[in-house]
């Protein structure tokens, strides 16, 4: 059989001149599966963004950034990129959908009228989110083993030694491998993850995702607001540290300007930030003054501004990347579930509303719930030294042991954290399954078990590669900053500069009950693609060109934990090209008969 006859089997390709009959439009449009209304999208598209990103990375940050100054640049770009990218996406989503497309290089291949080259562009927004579930799931399996540890096993979590050593041994960090092969049962807790994701997106968009979305995101805000309350509620933990509060922890997060005390390191010269002084208990200021003093030069005062902190060009790539993945914006998973809206749906409206309540999640609930915890039980210095996962897995746990009831208000937090993973997770597995779906043809069960194949396969390979967790690491830095920033810049390219964005504009406000502020028009054409290019470029420099990130040097030395991952996502890559290629003339499925 010939390429050209065993392609024409396989897709049922149609005419290359006709993009879509108005026969075959009018019968997808029946079968086409969409949300029941707009409070359910909203819903899954927050769901989307509201994920471990926000309850872990985005605390991190916070703290790692020294609070104020990089939530003012989170603020500013949040402004200037999050929402100008998720108006961009809605827009496109919407216009793909209605010719019945679903996924990035579908929509991409209509609107540019048969382009090939956009058609391939748009395989960077399958390949992103579809392949960041396979280290994403892994995480989520963490959250549902720790939510067990939490009911069952509190004790290890009383000390800092016990906690630390449950997540070496959990995750498997000690060696390839042990994660896997050890008696936690974490073979089976990934296996699970993967059957409830799998599970999720064969019901489809409104029996699905949308049902899982209305039902879970209430109970993920009501935990939330539950942890929130006891939390703020700690005051002082331990009177022998008058420094450490909830107060202080809140002053750290909020202010821009402080004033911390540093320690020189013996052995390399550096000064460590030690406390930070507080500005509302009397006599602080000269309290801290006097053991400067004391000190025979080894502490100092210094004072830090905002401007100091906004100084810092690490800042803003960190705060422009935190917007990427807690929005979920330029990513394609907007862009596929925005496929799915009815033609006249408020899309301006919902963009917004759905931004909101992630940034409701994020800063109102997970920044003031993790940051001051994290200050109040280990002060300033404990937390701006933690990373991502230490602030979620090891900071935390130990802080509800010490509140007390670490039973409840321990397995409320992981609970938290595991509704959250699903509700993102199942948006990634959508995107793959879109893709699935549209261009080789195959009916939603088939579709499902193709899909589960790449993703368990992937899931298992970050799972087993977990030395140092390496491949999540790997597989994070090069999906989940690089092939993300690469994407949004094409969406902002196409609907600013392919489509036009006044006509981008035009269908925004179509059905819409609010207006987009003129000023948008500039923004999204300029300045949005602009910053995005300057903050891609300076990324590079840093992790690539100037010094090589930690992936890049492993890959360089043929460490297996990077090299055999990367290989079987270069095989994922090869697939999503050649399907793509082979649909060359694409025929649109819409799920299930």
């Amino acid at each position: 059989m010939t390429f050209r006859k065993w392609q024409k089997g396989l897709f049922s390709l149609e005419n290359e001149t006709c993009f879509v009959s108005i026969a075959c439009m009018s019968s997808l449009k029946a079968q086409q599966d969409q949300w029941s209304g707009k409070i359910g999208v909203i819903l899954a598209v927050a769901g989307s963004a509201v994920g471990l990103g926000n309850f872990l990375r985005f605390p991190g940050l916070a703290a790692q950034y020294g609070g104020g100054a990089f939530m003012v640049a989170y603020g500013m770009m949040l402004v200037l990129v999050g929402v100008p990218v998720a108006w961009a996406e809605w827009s496109i989503g919407r216009r793909g959908g209605q010719q019945g497309a679903h996924c990035a290089p579908g929509v991409f291949w209509y609107l540019t009228k048969g382009s090939r080259l956009w058609k391939f562009l748009g395989v960077l927004a399958v390949l992103g989110p579809s392949s960041v579930a396979f280290y994403y799931m892994v995480v989520e399996a963490w959250c549902f083993g720790y939510f067990w540890k939490m009911l069952t096993q509190p004790e290890l979590f009383v000390t800092a030694e016990s906690t630390a050593q449950t997540f070496f041994s959990f995750t498997g960090m000690a060696g390839d491998g042990s994660a896997l092969l050890s008696d936690n049962g974490m073979l089976w807790i990934v296996g699970g993850v993967i059957l409830i994701n799998l599970g999720i997106i064969y019901r489809g968009i409104s029996k699905g995702i949308e049902m899982f979305s209305r039902w879970f995101m209430p109970v993920l805000l009501l935990v939330s607001v539950i942890l929130l309350v006891r939390i703020l509620c700690i005051g002082t933990p331990d009177p022998n540290y008058p420094d450490r509060s909830i107060e202080q922890g809140l002053g750290y997060m909020w202010n821009p300007s402080k004033v911390l005390v540093e320690e020189k390191t013996p052995e390399s010269g550096e000064w460590k930030t030690v406390s930070m002084v507080s500005a509302s208990r009397p006599g602080a200021m000269e309290e801290a003054g006097r053991q400067v003093e004391m000190s025979n030069g080894t502490l100092r005062l210094t004072k830090v501004t905002l401007w100091d902190g906004l100084r810092n060009i690490e800042l803003w790539v960190a705060a422009a990347g935190q917007v990427f993945l807690s929005l979920s914006v330029g990513t394609g998973l907007i862009l596929t579930y925005a496929s799915y809206v009815r033609k006249k749906e408020d899309i301006a409206l919902s963009a917004l509303s759905a931004s909101a309540s992630n940034e409701v999640c994020e800063v109102g609930l997970a920044g003031m719930m993790t940051v001051p915890a994290a200050v109040a039980f280990l002060g300033v210095a404990g937390a701006a030294g933690q990373g991502t996962f230490a602030l979620g897995f090891m900071v935390l746990p130990q802080a509800f042991a010490k509140m007390g009831s670490s039973v409840v208000f321990g397995s409320l937090f992981f609970l938290l954290l595991s509704v959250a993973a699903v509700t993102s997770s199942i948006s990634m597995m959508q995107v793959g399954l879109a893709f699935i779906e549209e261009f080789m043809g195959l009916k939603r069960k088939l579709a499902v078990v193709v899909q589960g194949f790449f993703a368990s396969t992937g899931t298992l390979v970050v799972a087993w590669f977990s030395k140092d967790l390496l491949a999540m690491d790997t597989y994070d830095f090069f999906l989940g900053t690089l092939c993300f920033f690469m994407s949004g810049m094409v969406m902002m390219i196409l609907f600013s500069w392919k489509l036009g964005v006044d006509s981008g504009l035009r269908d925004l406000e179509d059905g819409s009950a609010i207006r987009i502020p003129r000023i948008y028009r500039f923004i999204m054409k300029y300045v949005t693609p602009t910053l995005l290019l300057v903050i891609f470029l300076v990324w590079l420099a840093e992790n690539i060109w100037v010094k090589q990130a930690a992936p890049v040097a492993a890959l360089g030395r043929g460490e297996h934990g990077a090299v055999i991952p990367m290989g079987f996502l270069a095989a994922y890559v090869l697939f999503l090209v050649f399907i793509t290629m082979a649909s060359g003339r694409h025929k649109i499925y819409h799920g299930p008969q």
